[in-house]
C-alpha cells in the first residue's frame, strides 16, 4: 500500500501497478483501491489500463481530485527492460465521482518522468524533461542532467487548459508562495503577487522542504525565513521536515547504526530561533 496512500472521506485509497508481459506487448495497468483505514476491506474501484503511476512520482491534491503524472513506456523487442522511449501523460482521478481523466498527453519520445511543485493562483505547476536521442545507461547523473531539455508547464483547474509556465523557474511551491531565484539569492510570490525578496537565502533545492505557516525551511542549512515580515532565523536541528501538528515541527533522520528513519517531535519555539 506504499503507492500513494491518500485518507479521503474516512476511506484509505492507494494506487497499485501490475505489468502484463503480453505475446505482442507488454501493459501496464494501475489499479486505485479503497480501504478501510486500517487496511482491511480492499476493493479496487477504478482500472487505468496501458499507464503506470509509480511511488516514487509527486501527486497533487485539490480539493476532490489527484492530479499526477501516468507514463506509458517503451520496452526493448525482447521485452525484458524499458527502452527509454516513453508517453508521458498527466492525468487527473476524482475521488468523489470515482472517475478517472487522461489530462494531456504531454511529450512521445526520450523522456523522463514529471515533477509536480504545487498549485499556485489556482495553477498546478509542474516540469518534466525530454533528450532528443536516447541516453546511455550508466551515466552519472550530473552527465543525465546535460542531456536532458526541461519544460515547464501550468494546469490551470479552471479552464482544463496546460500552458507553458509564465512565471519564473519555480524551487518550491506551496501554502499559496511561488519560491524562484533571482539575483543569487531567493525570491517569494505570494497569493496576493507582492514579491518578497531573500537575498541572504540559499536559492537551491537541497533541504528546502516545505512552507509551514508562512515560514520557508531550508533544514540542511538550519535557515527559516518568515514570510510575514522576511526576518532570518536559525533552527535548532538539520533533521528532515515531514508534518506540522499542533504548535511541533516533526522531524526524521536516518540511523546508520539501525539503518532506519527515526522521528522526532519538538516545538516551534525550541525549533525556531532568532539569529544571534
Amino acid at each position: 500500500m506504499e503507492n500513494h496512500p491518500i485518507l479521503y472521506n474516512g476511506k484509505l485509497y492507494f494506487f497499485d501497478v501490475q505489468t502484463n508481459f503480453e505475446s505482442d506487448e507488454v501493459i501496464d495497468t494501475t489499479t486505485v483501491y479503497k480501504a478501510d483505514t486500517d487496511g482491511t476491506n480492499r476493493a479496487a474501484v477504478c482500472e487505468i489500463k496501458g499507464l503506470a503511476l509509480e511511488s516514487g512520482n509527486r501527486l497533487l491534491l485539490v480539493d476532490d481530485k489527484a492530479y499526477f503524472p501516468m507514463i506509458k513506456y517503451g520496452w526493448d523487442d525482447a521485452h525484458t527492460g524499458t527502452s527509454g522511449y516513453n508517453e508521458i501523460w498527466f492525468c487527473c482521478y476524482d475521488f468523489s465521482a470515482n472517475t478517472y481523466e487522461r489530462i494531456e498527453k504531454l511529450h512521445e519520445g526520450w523522456v523522463s518522468n514529471l515533477w509536480i511543485y504545487g498549485l499556485f493562483d489556482g495553477k498546478v505547476i509542474f516540469t518534466y524533461a525530454y533528450s532528443k536521442e536516447k541516453v546511455p545507461f550508466g551515466l552519472a547523473p550530473s552527465e543525465i542532467e546535460k542531456r536532458f531539455i526541461f519544460v515547464y508547464k501550468s494546469y490551470d483547474i479552471e479552464s482544463g487548459a496546460v500552458e507553458d509556465l509564465e512565471l519564473p523557474e519555480p524551487l518550491y511551491v506551496g501554502e499559496g508562495y511561488y519560491v524562484y531565484e533571482k539575483d543569487g539569492g531567493t525570491a517569494v510570490i505570494c497569493e496576493n503577487k507582492e514579491e518578497i525578496l531573500l537575498p541572504d537565502f540559499p536559492a537551491d533545492t537541497n533541504g528546502m522542504h516545505c512552507i509551514v505557516n508562512g515560514k520557508l525551511l531550508h533544514c540542511s542549512k538550519q535557515l527559516c525565513a518568515d514570510l510575514t515580515n522576511g526576518k532570518m532565523y536559525a533552527l535548532s536541528s538539520s533533521d528532515g521536515f515531514v508534518a506540522y501538528s499542533d504548535g511541533s515541527y516533526i522531524l526524521k533522520e536516518y540511523n546508520n547504526n539501525s539503518q532506519k528513519y527515526e522521528y522526532s517531535k519538538i516545538a516551534e519555539s525550541d525549533y525556531i530561533r532568532s539569529i544571534s
